[in-house]
């Protein structure tokens, strides 16, 4: 998992599992100005190895 900011940089650090939750991953940004953040994943099923990966963005500030 990672987070970009509006010009595409990555703001976000290693991304890690909770040690309280395993269905939480966590991936801690260096900076969180007001702007829109796109958050970018993927993942292999332990299941049946299938390959998904995925997308949202989000919002920091008012107004926008």
């Amino acid at each position: 998992m990672s987070v970009a900011d509006e010009a595409g940089t990555r703001v976000s650090g290693a991304s890690f599992v909770d040690d309280e939750n395993p269905y939480v991953l966590i991936a801690p940004m260096s900076e969180a100005s007001d702007g829109a953040y796109l958050v970018s994943w993927s993942v292999v099923s332990s299941d049946d190895g299938h390959f998904t990966k995925g997308g949202y963005t989000y919002v920091v500030g008012e107004g926008r």
